[in-house]
């Protein structure tokens, strides 16, 4: 039943009387009958409210496990990948010196093959 069609209920003139025409003792009788009408479903709405309020606690507990176990493999990759970089930034200065170490060598090499060269 439709709230406007119980107000009509409630609120049908008695005979005699306008269909616009209510008595002020009408209003308060008519707002103790919506009350009273009303209280089956406030009770099943509140207790409606209990029930998702009783289950959206273990949920947001599973949730809140879920991020924070997402934020320290997160946490755990970026270690990884500083320390990726780190090799890799120490691998280039190993390779840098090595590779000057044999331009130098290679230098030398050729001052010696031209001395040999000029000697002769």
């Amino acid at each position: 039943m439709t709230l406007v069609m119980y107000f009509k209920k409630i609120l049908y003139p008695l005979p005699g009387q306008d269909e616009n025409e209510i008595l002020p003792i009408a209003g308060s009788w008519c707002i103790i009958e919506i009350i009273r009408h009303f209280e089956r479903e406030v009770d099943v709405i509140i207790g409606f409210i209990a029930v998702v309020m009783v289950f959206s606690i273990p949920l947001a507990a599973i949730i809140t496990s879920h991020l924070e176990t997402q934020t320290k493999l997160k946490h755990k990759m970026i270690e990884s990948e500083i320390e990726l970089e780190r090799l890799k930034h120490e691998n280039f200065v190993i390779e840098t010196q090595k590779m000057r170490l044999e331009l130098e060598q290679m230098k030398l090499e050729d001052i010696k093959r031209e001395q040999k060269f000029l000697s002769k």
